[in-house]
């Protein structure tokens, strides 16, 4: 089994979530950790050569963090 962490974050002025599926034993990310892993994320799915500002964790707002198990079949 494994947990569905969601992170609702503000950046650029609109409020956005983003889901991770990560290993049921991962232990739950402070609110200074959850900045970071969408951070990351939005900046692995922004890699578009340098054409945006790389985005780092004191741009995100963190609002809340929900965990759900999740089901692998």
């Amino acid at each position: 089994m494994k947990t569905l962490t969601t992170i609702t974050f503000i950046g650029g002025n609109t409020e956005r979530k983003i889901s991770f599926i990560r290993a049921y034993s991962a232990k739950k990310p402070s609110y200074a950790g959850a900045a970071r892993m969408v951070a990351a994320k939005l900046n692995a799915d922004n890699d578009s050569g340098g054409e945006y500002p790389m985005i780092v964790p004191s741009d995100i707002s963190v609002s809340r963090i929900e965990y759900c198990d999740y089901q692998t079949n």
